[in-house]
Protein backbone atom coordinates (compact mmCIF):
# COMPACT_ATOMS: atom_id res chain seq x y z
CA UNK A 1 0.00 0.00 0.00
CA UNK A 2 1.33 3.87 -0.86
CA UNK A 3 0.44 6.31 1.60
CA UNK A 4 1.40 9.85 0.75
CA UNK A 5 2.64 10.77 4.45
CA UNK A 6 3.29 14.82 3.21
CA UNK A 7 -0.33 15.20 3.95
CA UNK A 8 -1.06 13.42 7.46
CA UNK A 9 -1.33 16.55 9.38
CA UNK A 10 -0.27 15.01 13.06
CA UNK A 11 2.21 12.57 14.35
CA UNK A 12 -0.99 10.83 16.12
CA UNK A 13 -2.95 10.83 12.66
CA UNK A 14 -0.04 8.96 11.57
CA UNK A 15 0.06 6.56 14.55
CA UNK A 16 -3.61 6.20 13.99
CA UNK A 17 -3.55 5.35 10.16
CA UNK A 18 -0.04 3.07 10.32
CA UNK A 19 -1.91 0.95 13.12
CA UNK A 20 -5.13 0.32 11.67
CA UNK A 21 -3.11 -0.48 8.06
CA UNK A 22 -0.97 -2.61 10.07
CA UNK A 23 -4.24 -4.33 12.11
CA UNK A 24 -6.01 -4.86 8.60
CA UNK A 25 -2.97 -7.71 7.58
CA UNK A 26 -0.85 -4.83 5.62
CA UNK A 27 2.33 -4.93 6.29
CA UNK A 28 4.15 -3.65 3.51
CA UNK A 29 4.17 -0.13 3.21
CA UNK A 30 5.50 2.78 0.83
CA UNK A 31 5.51 5.84 2.34
CA UNK A 32 5.47 8.83 -0.35
CA UNK A 33 6.27 12.40 -0.48
CA UNK A 34 4.41 15.39 -1.59
CA UNK A 35 4.71 16.47 -5.14
CA UNK A 36 6.71 19.31 -5.34
CA UNK A 37 9.49 20.49 -3.39
CA UNK A 38 7.99 24.26 -3.74
CA UNK A 39 4.80 23.16 -1.34
CA UNK A 40 4.97 23.62 2.41
CA UNK A 41 2.89 20.55 3.47
CA UNK A 42 1.66 19.65 7.02
CA UNK A 43 2.95 16.39 7.35
CA UNK A 44 6.11 14.79 7.85
CA UNK A 45 8.76 13.80 5.77
CA UNK A 46 9.73 10.22 3.90
CA UNK A 47 12.92 9.88 6.21
CA UNK A 48 10.13 11.03 9.06
CA UNK A 49 7.82 8.35 8.55
CA UNK A 50 10.53 5.72 7.99
CA UNK A 51 12.25 6.36 11.64
CA UNK A 52 8.31 6.48 13.55
CA UNK A 53 7.23 3.67 11.92
CA UNK A 54 10.15 1.43 12.58
CA UNK A 55 10.20 2.83 16.63
CA UNK A 56 6.81 1.85 16.19
CA UNK A 57 7.28 -1.67 15.43
CA UNK A 58 10.10 -2.34 18.00
CA UNK A 59 8.14 -1.08 20.72
CA UNK A 60 5.13 -3.79 19.56
CA UNK A 61 2.69 -1.01 19.06
CA UNK A 62 2.30 -2.04 15.53
CA UNK A 63 2.95 -5.45 14.21
CA UNK A 64 6.29 -6.08 11.72
CA UNK A 65 6.27 -3.73 8.99
CA UNK A 66 8.20 -3.34 6.29
CA UNK A 67 8.99 -0.18 4.98
CA UNK A 68 9.32 0.93 1.38
CA UNK A 69 10.16 4.86 -0.20
CA UNK A 70 10.07 5.59 -4.28
CA UNK A 71 13.02 5.74 -6.01
CA UNK A 72 13.03 7.83 -9.10
CA UNK A 73 15.87 7.54 -11.32
CA UNK A 74 15.93 10.44 -13.11
CA UNK A 75 16.17 12.84 -9.58
CA UNK A 76 19.33 14.35 -8.90
CA UNK A 77 21.55 12.91 -5.84
CA UNK A 78 18.59 9.91 -6.01
CA UNK A 79 21.36 7.36 -4.58
CA UNK A 80 22.50 9.87 -1.54
CA UNK A 81 18.59 10.00 -0.96
CA UNK A 82 18.16 6.34 -0.91
CA UNK A 83 21.02 5.90 1.13
CA UNK A 84 19.85 8.43 3.52
CA UNK A 85 16.42 6.81 3.60
CA UNK A 86 17.91 3.15 3.94
CA UNK A 87 19.40 4.60 7.46
CA UNK A 88 16.26 5.95 8.23
CA UNK A 89 14.46 2.42 7.88
CA UNK A 90 13.61 2.10 3.99
CA UNK A 91 13.51 -2.36 3.55
CA UNK A 92 12.37 -1.56 -0.32
CA UNK A 93 12.52 1.11 -3.14
CA UNK A 94 10.01 0.91 -6.12
CA UNK A 95 11.18 3.22 -8.84
CA UNK A 96 8.73 5.51 -11.08
CA UNK A 97 7.59 3.08 -13.95
CA UNK A 98 10.56 2.12 -16.73
CA UNK A 99 10.91 2.30 -20.11
CA UNK A 100 15.28 1.78 -20.22
CA UNK A 101 17.36 0.58 -18.77
CA UNK A 102 20.48 3.62 -18.35
CA UNK A 103 19.13 5.39 -15.62
CA UNK A 104 18.57 2.64 -13.24
CA UNK A 105 21.32 0.59 -14.07
CA UNK A 106 23.61 3.92 -13.26
CA UNK A 107 21.54 4.33 -9.95
CA UNK A 108 22.11 0.61 -9.08
CA UNK A 109 25.71 1.03 -9.30
CA UNK A 110 26.12 4.51 -7.52
CA UNK A 111 23.41 3.58 -4.89
CA UNK A 112 25.48 -0.15 -3.81
CA UNK A 113 28.51 2.27 -3.95
CA UNK A 114 27.71 3.96 -1.61
CA UNK A 115 25.97 1.65 0.47
CA UNK A 116 29.25 -0.22 0.38
CA UNK A 117 30.91 2.54 1.70
CA UNK A 118 28.82 3.44 4.47
CA UNK A 119 29.04 -0.09 5.61
CA UNK A 120 24.78 -0.57 4.72
CA UNK A 121 23.11 -3.47 3.54
CA UNK A 122 21.51 -2.06 0.76
CA UNK A 123 17.60 -2.00 0.27
CA UNK A 124 15.94 -4.31 -2.69
CA UNK A 125 15.17 -1.91 -5.66
CA UNK A 126 11.73 -3.06 -7.05
CA UNK A 127 11.78 -2.20 -11.22
CA UNK A 128 8.77 -0.46 -11.62
CA UNK A 129 6.79 -1.79 -15.23
CA UNK A 130 3.43 -1.09 -17.31
CA UNK A 131 1.14 -1.88 -20.12
CA UNK A 132 0.44 0.83 -22.55
CA UNK A 133 -2.87 0.59 -24.95
CA UNK A 134 -2.82 3.18 -26.73
CA UNK A 135 -1.69 7.01 -26.84
CA UNK A 136 -4.15 8.47 -24.30
CA UNK A 137 -1.92 6.50 -21.64
CA UNK A 138 0.49 8.70 -22.22
CA UNK A 139 -1.39 12.00 -21.24
CA UNK A 140 -1.61 10.00 -17.88
CA UNK A 141 2.29 9.21 -18.30
CA UNK A 142 2.66 12.70 -17.99
CA UNK A 143 0.44 13.86 -15.69
CA UNK A 144 2.09 11.37 -13.07
CA UNK A 145 5.54 12.83 -14.05
CA UNK A 146 7.16 9.37 -15.99
CA UNK A 147 9.69 10.23 -18.47
CA UNK A 148 9.30 8.04 -21.65
CA UNK A 149 12.12 7.94 -24.39
CA UNK A 150 10.88 8.98 -27.26
CA UNK A 151 12.19 5.41 -28.78
CA UNK A 152 10.20 3.31 -26.54
CA UNK A 153 7.10 5.37 -26.88
CA UNK A 154 7.67 4.98 -30.81
CA UNK A 155 7.99 1.54 -30.58
CA UNK A 156 5.25 0.48 -27.69
CA UNK A 157 2.76 2.74 -29.44
CA UNK A 158 3.43 3.71 -32.94
CA UNK A 159 5.17 0.30 -33.63
CA UNK A 160 2.61 -1.70 -35.47
CA UNK A 161 -0.76 -2.64 -35.02
CA UNK A 162 -2.68 -0.53 -31.84
CA UNK A 163 -4.19 -3.17 -30.47
CA UNK A 164 -0.76 -4.96 -30.00
CA UNK A 165 0.78 -2.41 -27.73
CA UNK A 166 0.18 -4.36 -24.41
CA UNK A 167 2.39 -7.04 -25.75
CA UNK A 168 4.73 -4.74 -26.88
CA UNK A 169 5.19 -3.25 -23.33
CA UNK A 170 5.72 -6.62 -22.16
CA UNK A 171 8.19 -7.29 -24.69
CA UNK A 172 9.97 -3.66 -23.63
CA UNK A 173 9.60 -4.33 -20.14
CA UNK A 174 11.74 -7.68 -20.36
CA UNK A 175 14.12 -5.96 -22.38
CA UNK A 176 14.85 -3.63 -20.12
CA UNK A 177 14.79 -6.16 -16.91
CA UNK A 178 17.20 -8.01 -18.98
CA UNK A 179 19.54 -5.69 -19.26
CA UNK A 180 19.61 -4.27 -15.74
CA UNK A 181 20.19 -8.15 -15.05
CA UNK A 182 22.95 -8.44 -17.16
CA UNK A 183 24.51 -5.39 -15.85
CA UNK A 184 23.85 -6.80 -12.29
CA UNK A 185 25.20 -9.68 -13.22
CA UNK A 186 28.29 -8.22 -15.06
CA UNK A 187 29.36 -5.63 -12.35
CA UNK A 188 28.46 -7.93 -9.40
CA UNK A 189 26.39 -4.88 -8.29
CA UNK A 190 25.47 -5.64 -4.47
CA UNK A 191 21.91 -4.21 -4.59
CA UNK A 192 19.02 -6.58 -4.66
CA UNK A 193 16.60 -6.33 -7.61
CA UNK A 194 13.13 -7.24 -8.19
CA UNK A 195 9.99 -6.38 -10.13
CA UNK A 196 6.67 -4.09 -9.30
CA UNK A 197 3.86 -4.26 -11.70
CA UNK A 198 1.12 -1.76 -12.05
CA UNK A 199 -1.79 -0.73 -13.90
CA UNK A 200 -2.48 2.67 -15.29
CA UNK A 201 -6.18 1.91 -15.81
CA UNK A 202 -8.86 -0.47 -15.09
CA UNK A 203 -8.95 -1.33 -18.94
CA UNK A 204 -5.45 -2.51 -18.48
CA UNK A 205 -6.10 -5.00 -16.00
CA UNK A 206 -5.64 -8.23 -17.72
CA UNK A 207 -2.55 -7.13 -19.81
CA UNK A 208 -1.03 -6.13 -16.17
CA UNK A 209 -1.75 -10.26 -14.96
CA UNK A 210 -0.25 -11.35 -18.33
CA UNK A 211 3.33 -9.25 -17.35
CA UNK A 212 2.73 -10.74 -14.03
CA UNK A 213 2.85 -14.44 -15.00
CA UNK A 214 5.53 -13.84 -17.55
CA UNK A 215 7.63 -12.01 -15.10
CA UNK A 216 7.21 -15.26 -12.73
CA UNK A 217 9.43 -16.85 -15.10
CA UNK A 218 11.40 -14.36 -15.59
CA UNK A 219 12.25 -12.93 -12.23
CA UNK A 220 15.20 -15.65 -11.30
CA UNK A 221 16.48 -16.04 -14.85
CA UNK A 222 19.48 -14.69 -16.25
CA UNK A 223 19.88 -11.90 -19.14
CA UNK A 224 20.29 -14.65 -22.12
CA UNK A 225 17.47 -16.80 -20.81
CA UNK A 226 15.35 -13.77 -20.18
CA UNK A 227 15.93 -12.92 -23.91
CA UNK A 228 15.60 -15.88 -24.45
CA UNK A 229 11.65 -15.97 -23.44
CA UNK A 230 11.19 -12.58 -25.05
CA UNK A 231 12.20 -14.23 -28.52
CA UNK A 232 9.74 -17.13 -28.06
CA UNK A 233 6.91 -14.36 -26.50
CA UNK A 234 7.52 -12.81 -30.28
CA UNK A 235 7.56 -15.67 -32.36
CA UNK A 236 4.31 -16.90 -30.64
CA UNK A 237 2.41 -14.12 -31.70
Amino acid sequence: MNKVVAHMESYHKFVEWVSETSSMGINNIVFVGGNTRHHRYPGSSVSEANVVARALSERGVIGDVTVGNISIPERRDEAKRMLFKTFTGAKFFTTRVLFDSSMITDLLREYGKQCESAGLKPATVMISFVPLKGSADLNLLDFLGVDMPEKARDYIIEGGDASEAPMRSLLNALRVYGEVVRAVEGESISVPIGVNIEQLTKSNFSSSIRIIVEFERAIDSNAEAIAEQANEIKMGE
